[in-house]
């Protein structure tokens, strides 16, 4: 595809066909792709293209080389980019011609009829006719030269047309019946067998486009083909004079095989037919179009054969030098193609070619060479061949000899740049088997093991590396391979300077810990720096002895990398130490606490707590005589927290069996009073057994702090004090016992409850003088006994005694007051008699 990006120039896509050859008014810039006109410049010579001629110098193989050529506009590139898979030649869309010249694709992906393996060339040549061919700038010959061109380096001509062929489509064809008008082939080249331009006839294919109607000859209908040769190129012998018959004859002897095709419209869309070759269209084209299409395509790679001249297969390298004899002929005065000349010049250039090449063939058993050697070597097998151009070719015209000298300075140079690359390659080789050799005889046992070397080893192996590589390299690329040596050795001088500082570090790495093992842990911390101190010294100067005239900066790095690490380790021991005199130090501890203090501990008694003191106090001695490391002290803090806790919760226990020691002195002593007894005396024996308990509390609370004593002294008040009111309840209840006892013996002893059992005798007197008798004893007894419950009994029975007297009292008020009434009673009744009786008798008087 074109992109206009200026008035008269293109861009062409990477993937596109460039230009074989172009008129003398087009330029092809090859870094750009682009093609620029220039529109008042004469148009007639052909300029080849560097570009174009690139691609077949590239191909060593044989080459097919298909053609095709036709009217303008009549889709020669659309077909030729379908054919060609990957390759875009450039289709327009408009009345314009797009191609101008011939332009060129290949791949090498092609095996021929004969099973050799070659390469497709494609040429898609400026169509017949066209617009830019009719302009006055045109040189008359132009379409001449062009096709002359095409038809002598193609082995497949395809003619491309629309519609029916026709006369007027054959009078397109004339070209070929004038070939011999541009080409002169002397007898000496017919009868020797010599090189003929002729004798290399390639096929012929004409395609007929659009095709819509079927071919017959003579009524019957046939193919393409048939038709070609039975009725358009069938020569007509009564028309002997007719041009047409001079063009039919023309293309059957210039041509080898020949046949045709049909390929039918493509589409009925205008649409379509205008965007032919833009992605995607070939989907959207009529199925028969599409079968045609790679039916014409399987028939071409079916019958595609080498390009050869009498006989001759040539490849892409070869095809290009006839190109340029072909171009240099056609672009002469004469502007013909003279088949002795270029036979002549051929011979003369393989002639040249191979001077130069046995010549030269004597350089290769001294390679690896200097260049000023193979310059030599050169300009002597330049003159020997020149000198033979010469001789053979010196009847030749000017611009013959001309040809020859400049392609043969051509062949020669291109020849000196193989012959230049190959002892660059050699002499590359050479010098990179002598740095290997080198590397692996001085460097490689470095890499091997770098423990065993120092850093001035590597700079000695460096430099001689060097010295013996000045010795023994040859060959132009001596010097360049010997910089890119230095710069890689300088690369791997710094890789071995780090792999042997890397060594050294690990080497005093394991002289710290050699140093550092020797040192029995746990210890104390300031021991533990000693052996630091003297371990570091010792792993530095390991180091520096081997890193000795290193990198600076390496040394620096790797040297801050091992004081690192070395801290690291320290840390670790350090770490380590402080572990082990943890465990030691706690294990020490707890046997200590095990041994002394706990069987202390599980018997303890009121007295215990000074000798638990004393035994806290031995253990952290013997603790301190014994225990090393970092955590000593640690330990020793904890261990004592420890032990005071216990001593704490000690002192509760020790304080609680003290308390039942008090207790069981205070109830002991009160057990020697006999009860019941009096206030005072059960006071004072709780005074003398307080005095013993609390002097027992205080001999076995000694030392303890004040706020447990003072709870402890409180809780055995409140215990005191408990029991206490319990024997004052006990001896109030048994001193009322023996008073109560008292009072029902003086009531026996008195008759109170005769007197009261008895109603004649229960009167107030006689229970009052009983009560008097019986109060009077009671006081004189209880006065002997003492008792806190006396004086309340005799309350209690003074208060039961006046509610008996006053209960006698009321019985006596009662019994005379029924007395009373008694009387009363029988008063009325006897007055009540008395009345009636004398009632009686006053109411008989009346009556």
């Amino acid at each position: 595809m074109h992109t206009k990006v200026a008035c008269g120039s293109t861009v062409m896509n990477p993937t596109t066909a460039v230009p074989l050859c172009l008129p003398t008014n087009c330029r092809w810039d090859h870094e750009h792709q682009t093609v620029s006109f220039d529109t008042t410049a004469e148009r007639g010579r052909l300029v080849l293209c560097p570009g174009g001629l690139d691609i077949l110098r590239a191909i060593c193989k044989p080459v097919a080389v298909i053609c095709i050529t036709g009217p303008a506009r009549s889709g020669k590139s659309f077909l030729l980019s379908q054919i060609l898979d990957g390759i875009q030649f450039e289709v327009g869309h408009g009345t314009t011609a797009k191609t101008t010249g011939i332009w060129i694709a290949s791949t090498d992906k092609f095996v021929t009829k004969s099973g050799q393996d070659a390469a497709v060339i494609l040429l898609d040549t400026e169509g017949l006719c066209s617009v830019s061919a009719m302009d006055n700038n045109t040189d008359a010959t132009w379409e001449k030269k062009l096709f002359t061109l095409s038809l002598l380096i193609s082995s497949y001509f395809i003619f491309n047309s629309q519609g029916t062929p026709t006369f007027r489509d054959l009078d397109k064809l004339a070209f070929v019946g004038k070939l011999t008008d541009y080409l002169k082939s002397s007898r000496a080249c017919k009868k020797d067998g010599r090189f003929n331009p002729l004798d290399s006839s390639p096929d012929f294919l004409w395609l007929v486009r659009d095709a819509h109607l079927q071919p017959e000859v003579q009524g019957e209908r046939c193919c393409w083909g048939r038709f070609l040769k039975e009725s358009v190129l069938k020569s007509r012998h009564d028309r002997r004079n007719d041009p047409t018959d001079v063009i039919r004859k023309a293309v059957v002897k210039t041509f080898g095989k020949i046949d045709a095709h049909g390929i039918p419209f493509p589409s009925a869309d205008p649409n379509l037919l205008q965007n032919l070759g833009s992605p995607g269209s070939t989907n959207m084209t009529q199925p028969a179009f599409n079968r045609s299409i790679r039916s014409v395509k399987k028939k071409i790679f079916a019958v595609a054969k080498e390009k050869a001249f009498n006989g001759r297969v040539v490849s892409g390298k070869d095809l290009a030098d006839f190109i340029e004899m072909f171009v240099e002929q056609l672009n002469s005065e004469t502007g013909i193609i003279d088949a002795e000349i270029t036979y002549e010049c051929f011979m003369a250039l393989e002639e040249a070619e191979a001077l130069y090449t046995n010549q030269m063939e004597f350089l290769r058993e001294k390679m690896p060479c200097s260049s000023l050697e193979v310059n030599k070597c050169h300009d002597d097998a330049k003159k020997r061949a020149s000198r033979a151009i010469s001789n053979r070719t010196q009847l030749s015209p000017q611009f013959a000899r001309e040809l020859y000298t400049r392609k043969s300075d051509q062949i020669f140079e291109r020849k000196l740049k193989i012959y230049q690359s190959e002892n660059q390659r050699l002499s590359r080789e050479q010098c990179q088997e002598v740095q290997k050799d080198l590397v692996s005889r001085y460097f490689q046992p470095i890499f091997d093991d770098p423990s065993k070397f120092k850093v001035k080893n590597v700079k000695v192996a460096n430099r001689k590396v060097f010295e013996v590589y000045d010795l023994m390299a040859r060959g132009t690329e001596r010097d360049k391979v010997r910089l890119e040596m230095a710069q890689e050795m300088a690369g791997k001088t710094l890789e071995l300077e780090k792999l042997v500082m890397h060594e050294a570090m690990k080497q005093a790495l394991n002289v710290y810990e050699l140093e550092m093992v020797v040192l029995e842990l746990p210890c104390a911390n300031n021991r533990l720096n000693e052996k630091h101190i003297e371990a570091l010294h010792l792993a530095k100067s390991t180091f520096e002895e081997v890193c000795s005239g290193g990198t600076t900066k390496f040394v620096t790095d790797y040297g801050r990398q091992l004081e690192a690490d070395i801290h690291d380790k320290m840390g670790t021991i350090a770490e380590n130490n402080d572990c082990l005199s943890l465990e030691y130090c706690q294990k020490i501890m707890d046997n200590l606490v095990k041994q002394h203090l706990d069987p202390l501990l599980k018997n303890l008694s009121h007295d215990s707590y000074q000798t638990l003191t004393r035994t806290v106090h031995n253990i952290l001695e013997s603790y301190d005589s014994v225990a090393v490391g970092p955590r000593a002290e640690f330990v020793r803090k904890q261990g004592e927290r420890d032990m005071n806790l216990r001593l704490k919760e000690s002192q509760v226990q020790i304080a609680q069996i003290t308390i039942r020691k008090a207790l069981s002195i205070y109830k002991t002593h009160m057990q020697n009073l006999t009860l019941p007894c009096s206030e005072f005396r059960l006071y004072r024996a709780d005074k003398e057994a307080r005095e013993k308990a609390f002097g027992i509390f205080k001999s076995g609370v000694n030392n303890f702090p004040g706020s447990v004593i003072q709870r402890q002294e409180q809780q055995l008040r409140w215990d005191l004090d408990g029991n206490f009111s319990s024997l004052r309840a006990q001896n109030l209840s048994l001193s009322r016992q023996q008073c109560l006892r008292l009072v029902k013996d003086l009531e026996a002893k008195h008759g109170l409850h005769e007197v009261l059992g008895n109603p004649l005798l229960r009167d107030e007197s006689s229970v009052r003088a009983k009560v008097k008798g019986i109060m009077r004893d009671y006081k004189w007894r209880s006065k002997l006994w003492d008792g806190p419950a006396a004086d309340e009994i005799q309350k209690e029975i003074q208060t039961k005694y006046d509610d008996l007297l006053k209960q006698c009292s009321n019985e006596s008020e009662e019994k005379i007051a029924a007395a009373v009434a008694g009387i009363a009673v029988a008063g009325g009744l006897a007055f009540w008699g008395l009345s009636k009786l004398f009632g009686g008798k006053k109411s008989d008087d009346k009556n």
